[in-house]
């Protein structure tokens, strides 16, 4: 399942999806309903003539909304409340200021059928480094690309989202960096001591910038609410708010609601979220959970509460279940990780931990959940599954990373990473669910084949049975190009804060800092040759000196000569965001910039810094010249059925044929000896450990299968560095010149 090519979320977002002037945050999602939504944005000042406009369409046909005005400590926050809408449908939206688009997205109701399928995501503690919890919010938004119909549902977010809540620059940390995300899913936080500071300003903060279901969930503060989701139950506590571990208004709501809850014949599952959990593990120690073990807990066992998220703690670790209760931490999206050694709370058993930046992906069915704690890297943590049969603990399916094809030539899926916990002989269903149609030789095995003729976007659904349970989907993509082009510049430079009138055209070395001085770096191509779509494009730097992310924009100023440009004879900064670059790593290092590459024609990128570690690249100049690597379809595939239009077949909602990077590698280039890797998707590697059911301390049979490997790559490459697969085997290039890869 892991989205180990992310050109298929940055070109999804290129349409009107630009850093808007005049917004200080958003717009983010609030609020879903299967017949509503909340879209929010926070301006820079209270005089715009906003609206959002939304359909079924990029035109949003079905009219426009004025938004209402909220002024938390004196910043204006802007909500328009969407009603009447079809529930489980995506829906098109434009945030305008008169007649200006600002910016531009998707979103998706809930489904009005308990008995939906679909995919939810946790992450928590973001706070206070927003390099990772954009990483963390770019490898997310990937994956609900690659299948919005399935995937784009919510995000629960287990606290600690800003340093410090009542200061405003603060929620710097958590809005900005994922503003992709947030602008096309909805999150709900159990919100966490740094955030809730109970003052004034931080409650304004916190009731300004969150619209929850309170209401609905008979709850009378907003901090303390109740999502309902296609037979998903989730309870969000907000445990630094009031003395709620032990009575008050929150606890009396927490108890009502779970009684309530465990006798709903809709309800499938219930789940919890709070900031700090009963049982967890980290440097915040078990003696800070004493009233959650006695107040709380007993509430959620006795209410048949499966599993319950919490942070606090910068780390992953899960417990077996405790009196049917599975304790997981995930606290490892941003915040300084808790590196020490740690040993098991008291009355439970460890089931697996890492001190490793991490999110969560939860698969939901009426009779199995199936959660998924990912790193960076998209390697798999540790995995726990819960079915209706103690007995009988439902498999996990993995279809194996996306992955790259050619026309004519076999390709192979690959489910080998499935597992079931009872250690039992697997069945595999794969199902063709878009593209052009085709037979997939061997759809009732681990591993099996096609031979695509047309290009275009092939999403595969496997499930596995152990004979008796079937479990949830996972799904595979596989984009079939024609060919891909690599560009070198045919100008580059940077611009230095302290030396402003200086040019340093003739530099070896490429500049992005933001301390003590700010550094830019300009780049601009010539791209020509493509060939039907643009599928996607990467920028390709050598990294000398590692250092934070940079962000990418466009210029329109694409004609410069690399001596012209100085810090006080700048270039036009558009504004639009084409990408993100992990400069963390010496060697080669990489970024999808699709959205700024639509076909032939001069291309100019700015990468500027977002935050005060520098990083040096090699310049045109040096020995690792800077590339764009583009990768386009040739023949263009009509669909052939569902979608908008466009997308190679995709199904209403599926990643159109933006979805992952092509080509094939030899020896030189950043991706380099591991151009095999896309063709199986296996690297060797650990795969995660089986853990047999047990027992909990009382003797009760635990529901959770579990399985985890701290240190395997479960058959995944890395991104960055092996997004592109190999469209790297590129070697030198003469200025302005190309090859074909």
């Amino acid at each position: 399942m892991k989205r180990n090519l992310l050109s298929m979320l940055l070109a999804l977002l290129a349409s009107g999806d630009t850093a808007a002037a005049g917004l200080n945050y958003g717009p983010w999602l609030q609020h879903a309903g299967s017949g509503t939504m909340t879209v929010m944005w926070e301006a820079d000042q209270a005089t715009g003539s906003f609206s959002i406009a939304y359909g079924l369409t990029p035109a949003c046909e079905l009219g426009s909304l004025t938004p209402t005005l909220d002024e938390p400590n004196g910043y204006p926050v802007y909500s328009v409340h969407l009603g009447g809408l079809s529930p489980d449908t995506i829906y098109h939206y434009c945030l305008r200021d008169g007649a200006s688009d600002l910016f531009s997205a998707t979103f998706k109701t809930a489904p009005a059928s308990a008995d939906r399928e679909f995919r939810f995501y946790v992450a928590g503690d973001n706070r206070s480094n927003p390099g990772i919890w954009e990483a963390v919010t770019s490898r997310i938004l990937a994956d609900v690309q690659q299948y919005p119909q399935h995937n784009q549902t919510f995000l629960v977010n287990s606290g600690d989202i800003a340093a410090d809540g009542s200061s405003h620059s603060d929620w710097d940390q958590y809005f900005p960096p994922a503003r992709q995300l947030l602008a096309r899913l909805p999150a709900y936080v159990s919100y966490g001591n740094h955030e809730d500071r109970t003052t004034s300003a931080s409650d304004a903060f916190i009731y300004g910038y969150f619209d929850n279901p309170a209401a609905e969930s008979g709850s009378s503060d907003e901090k303390w609410f109740a999502l309902d989701y296609a037979g998903v139950h989730v309870s969000f506590l907000a445990l630094y708010a009031d003395a709620g571990f032990t009575s008050g208004s929150q606890y009396d709501w927490f108890a009502a609601d779970l009684a309530a809850a465990a006798i709903d014949p809709g309800h499938h599952w219930l789940l919890a979220a709070m900031h700090f959990l009963p049982w967890s593990l980290g440097e915040h120690g078990e003696s800070g959970a004493a009233n959650q073990r006695t107040y709380l807990h007993p509430l959620m066992r006795d209410a048949g509460v499966v599993a319950a998220f919490g942070g606090h703690n910068h780390i992953y670790c899960r417990y077996l279940p405790i009196e049917g209760v599975s304790y997981i931490t995930s606290g490892g999206a941003g915040a300084g990780l808790h590196t020490g050694s740690y040993s098991a709370w008291s009355g439970g058993t460890l089931a697996a931990s890492a001190a490793a930046y991490h999110y969560l992906v939860v698969d939901v069915t009426p009779t199995v959940l199936a959660i998924r704690a990912l790193d960076l890297d998209g390697n798999r943590i540790d995995w726990v599954t819960f079915g209706k049969d103690p007995a009988n603990l439902p498999p996990l399916a993995d279809a194996g990373p996306d992955r790259q094809g050619s026309l004519g030539q076999e390709s192979t899926l690959d489910g080998t990473a499935s597992v079931d916990p009872e250690g039992a002989q697997l069945q595999f269903r794969w199902t063709q669910l878009s593209g052009p149609q085709l037979g997939l030789t061997g759809a009732d095995t681990a591993r099996p084949s096609f031979t695509p003729e047309l290009s275009g976007n092939y999403l595969f659904e496997l499930r596995v049975s152990d004979g008796s349970v079937w479990s949830a989907p996972d799904f595979c993509l596989v984009q079939v190009t024609a060919g891909s082009l690599a560009f070198e510049p045919v100008a580059d430079t940077y611009v230095d804060e302290s030396n402003p009138d200086s040019n340093f055209g003739s530099a070896d070395t490429l500049l992005v800092d933001n301390d003590p001085a700010t550094y830019k770096t300009y780049l601009r191509f010539a791209v020509s040759g493509i060939e039907g779509e643009v599928l996607s494009a990467r920028l390709e730097l050598y990294c000398t000196d590692p250092g934070d992310p940079g962000q990418i924009v466009t210029s329109s100023d694409t004609s410069w000569s690399e001596d012209g440009p100085t810090w006080n004879n700048p270039l036009v900064e558009d504004g639009s965001t084409a990408g993100s670059l992990d400069a963390s790593t010496t060697g080669w290092v990489s970024a999808d910039v699709t959205p700024a590459v639509t076909g032939d024609g001069p291309l100019t990128l700015i990468i500027r810094p977002t935050g005060g570690g520098g990083a040096d690249f090699h310049s045109r100049e040096n020995s690792n010249p800077p590339r764009l690597v583009v990768s386009y379809s040739g023949q263009v595939v009509e669909p052939d059925g569902g979608g908008d239009g466009g997308d190679g077949g995709l199904p209403d909602g599926a990643a159109g044929d933006d979805a992952v990077d092509a080509g094939t590698a030899d020896d030189a280039g950043p991706a380099g000896d591991a151009a095999d890797a896309g063709a199986d998707g296996r690297a060797d590697g650990g795969s995660p450990t089986d853990a047999a059911a047990g027992s909990d301390d009382d003797g009760q049979d635990l529901q959770g299968s579990c399985g985890c490997s701290a240190g395997s790559d479960d058959s995944r490459q890395a991104w960055p560095l092996l997004l592109l697969l190999a469209l790297a085997g590129l070697g030198l290039f003469r200025t302005g010149t190309r090859k074909r890869c």
